[in-house]
């Protein structure tokens, strides 16, 4: 028997438990539309060094100076064609 947490119980090795959840996660990985992404934090290596992009899907910060001045930058948009290629259904659904 599962707790609620997912945690073993007793009853239920941590063998199976584990067995479970992989079997979870491999129904919620084939649903993108469960995940909803708040905010993501993500650092870029540039030709000058490295940048940190704060934001979510279509609506992205960047701490280089071209965004300060911009609003916008090459970064930014690099990381939204990137997380739309990953996040976009595939053809077949």
């Amino acid at each position: 028997m599962k707790s609620q947490l997912g945690e073993p119980t007793h009853e239920q090795p941590i063998e199976m438990a584990l067995q479970e959840a992989e079997e979870e996660a491999r129904r919620y990985a084939v649903m993108p539309a469960r995940f909803t992404f708040i905010c993501m934090e993500v650092h870029i290596k540039t030709d000058d060094g490295q940048e940190m992009l704060i934001g979510s899907l279509g609506d992205w910060s960047c701490t280089c100076r071209f965004y300060e001045e911009w609003n916008t930058c090459s970064h930014a948009m690099a990381i939204e064609s990137l997380l739309k290629r990953v996040f976009s259904p595939p053809s077949y659904l």
